[in-house]
């Protein structure tokens, strides 16, 4: 059929807000949920009534940045670090940013926003833009999926459209490193830096999304 993107992934049955669910998956976004899976894909999951949850947002301050896979394996997908005037510089986060599996922003104190040019920071109300682009399993979202068995473990892991992880293969951690790739996570910013030197050096390491 002309115009038909057949989806990449389809997560069959899958325990979503107390009902049943597919979930189908490509680009890196979620692009239907709750469709009958009958459509060819590369691949197929059956969550066998597993839960399945999207991606959650971490909010930390500067200077105390987490361990992204202990947040990973707790249901995070997105890092927001809140940055002020007592911060080290937004540059320093940023080059944190590439370090990580995590979709990841840079929250400015609207008091030093016009001393901020273009170093990638979003305000708080900015930061609030995100909430269109990851934290729930809907169609156009990105899709940061994680399977969660009885005992609350990660059994697979979704990351940007990709299966990062997936405990019935092997439970070694360290394997996501080895699946993920860097354009698979999300670096947000302002559409000022996102055109200029920050977007340049991001994208490459990552996509690059705009958020006003």
């Amino acid at each position: 059929m002309t115009g038909c993107i057949l989806p990449e992934i389809v997560i069959k049955n899958a325990a979503v807000d107390g009902r049943t669910v597919n979930i189908e998956i490509a680009g890196g976004l979620i692009t239907g949920v709750g469709g009958s899976a009958e459509r060819g894909s590369v691949c197929t999951i059956d969550a066998n009534g597993l839960t399945v949850t999207a991606g959650k947002t971490f909010v930390c301050r500067a200077g105390t940045f987490p361990d992204d896979e202990e947040l990973l394996f707790s249901g995070y997908s997105t890092l927001i670090c809140e940055h002020d005037a007592a911060s080290p510089p937004a540059s320093s986060l940023i080059k944190s940013a590439m370090r990580t599996l995590l979709n990841f922003a840079v929250v400015s104190d609207c008091k030093r926003r016009d001393t901020l040019s273009d170093d990638g920071t979003l305000t708080p109300c900015g930061a609030e833009g995100l909430a269109g682009y990851t934290g729930a399993l809907e169609k156009g979202m990105i899709a940061d999926i994680f399977f969660w068995d009885s005992h609350c473990r990660a059994v697979k892991m979704i990351k940007g459209g990709r299966l990062i992880f997936d405990r019935t293969v092997s439970p070694r951690r360290d394997i996501i490193y080895a699946m993920a790739e860097p354009e698979r996570s999300v670096f947000f910013t302002t559409s000022t830096a996102a055109s200029g030197y920050v977007g340049q050096k991001m994208r490459g390491e990552r996509r690059v999304i705009a958020v006003e």
